[in-house]
This record gives C-alpha cells, sequence and structure tokens, in this order.
C-alpha cells in the first residue's frame, strides 16, 4: 500500500470523524425538551412578547422566547442550547419591555396579570418537540411595571 492510497483511506475516516466530534457537541440536552408556539391576544399574534418557562421544581433554570410578527416563539435554554427544562414549568407571557439602560418603558403591557405576573400558567415540558399555543384573553388587571428613575 502507497502512501497516497492510504491517505485516500485516513482522509475520509479523519473526515467523519471530526463531524461526530462537532455533531456531539451541538446535539441536544437530555434534560430539555424543544419548545415553540404560537401566542396570540384576543385572537390576534403578540408580537413583540416574552415568554418565560420557568421550572416549578427547586434547581431547575429558566427559559426565554420572543414572539415574532405572527406571535410564534421557540424557547432558548442559553445563547447555545434551545429547549426548556424538562418537568412541570411556569410561563409567563409580558410584552414590558425596557430600553435606555432601564430608564423608561419602550412597549407598555398589553398581558394581563394572570398570564405573568400572577401566571395561572403551567405546562409540562417533555422529552423531544414541544408546542405549546397560548390564545390568552385581555381583561383583568393589567399591571405597569414601575420604572426607577
Amino acid at each position: 500500500m502507497t502512501l497516497q492510497s492510504s491517505l485516500r483511506f485516513v482522509r475520509p475516516c479523519l473526515i467523519g470523524v471530526l463531524l461526530a466530534l462537532l455533531n456531539a457537541g451541538c446535539g441536544s440536552r437530555d434534560d430539555l425538551g424543544r419548545v415553540s408556539g404560537t401566542v396570540t391576544l384576543d385572537g390576534e399574534p403578540l408580537e413583540e412578547a416574552f415568554v418565560q418557562f420557568e421550572p416549578t421544581a427547586p434547581g431547575g433554570s429558566t427559559s426565554y422566547g420572543r414572539t415574532d410578527s405572527s406571535g410564534n416563539y421557540t424557547l432558548m435554554f442559553s445563547r447555545s442550547a434551545e429547549g426548556a427544562s424538562l418537568g412541570e414549568n411556569r410561563v409567563r407571557i409580558t410584552t414590558f419591555d425596557l430600553v435606555d439602560g432601564g430608564d423608561r418603558a419602550s412597549l407598555p403591557e398589553k398581558v394581563p396579570a394572570k398570564y405573568n405576573q400572577d401566571t395561572e400558567l403551567v405546562v409540562t415540558v417533555e422529552p423531544g418537540s414541544n408546542t405549546f399555543d397560548f390564545p390568552l384573553e385581555s381583561g383583568g388587571n393589567v399591571i405597569q411595571p414601575r420604572v426607577v428613575q
């Protein structure tokens, strides 16, 4: 076997091993389930809303997402990991956002407190893909967070 024929065999093997290692580093985590869905308010897509999944069990970490113009969201556990902690999660949805270093609100709160501060929303995240749609209804107490100047 010549050196050139050996390289023809070894090169594809090395590429395969490198691809497998890269894929393992980017793979999904066993303690997370992928989560996406749609948020509407009174039947209309709720744009630019923050969606937060907070595990009810001690020690879990919160996942976040933001809705697009169609009300669709996908949760991120971290910058590099998509999903939310498995098990029961409390869900909070808000449109309130701060700008200018927290000096003023960019969007007023549109969502009643029963979906954010005093949330009644609880879901169970399972392994694999999860879809949770939230058809919210206006009415009730809408709390405008106070901006401290």
